[in-house]
């Protein structure tokens, strides 16, 4: 499959776009973007957002993980600009976990939803909890 570098290179030609161009639309300098391209500094996870949503592709696809440039049918396409910085760190964070522990984890988010569940109420919180 893919780098990071070639889905990058590959996205921005497919879309007609310059590297000045690019670097325009996520607010750094062409020769950042060529930079990213060749593989000679990577993009924070701010950047890899941004550029996953203008483009429209998983965050899975644009590094490389996948071929699919979409998402499965149990994830909306919206979800992607949903993530925030402190997600994706949470998502690297899981997939380095041992299975036992990624198991905890589902448990406890399957937890929560559920306690969720019981206080809310037609989007309105019948208790209110603090954070």
């Amino acid at each position: 499959m893919a780098s990071l570098p070639d889905r990058m290179r590959q996205l921005r030609k497919s879309a007609n776009l310059k590297q000045e161009e690019l670097g325009n639309i996520l607010g750094v300098a062409a020769n950042t973007i060529s930079q990213y391209e060749t593989g000679r500094n990577e993009p924070n996870d701010s950047i890899k957002i941004a550029m996953a949503n203008y483009f429209n592709v998983s965050m899975d696809y644009l590094m490389g993980n996948t071929n699919d440039p979409g998402f499965d049918s149990r994830t909306p396409s919206v979800f992607a600009s949903q993530i925030t910085d402190a997600g994706i760190t949470a998502i690297h964070t899981y997939a380095a976990l041992s299975p036992a522990n990624k198991k905890r984890v589902e448990e406890y988010i399957q937890m929560l939803s559920e306690w969720e569940k019981v206080y809310l109420h037609n989007g309105r919180r019948k208790k209110q909890v603090k954070e």
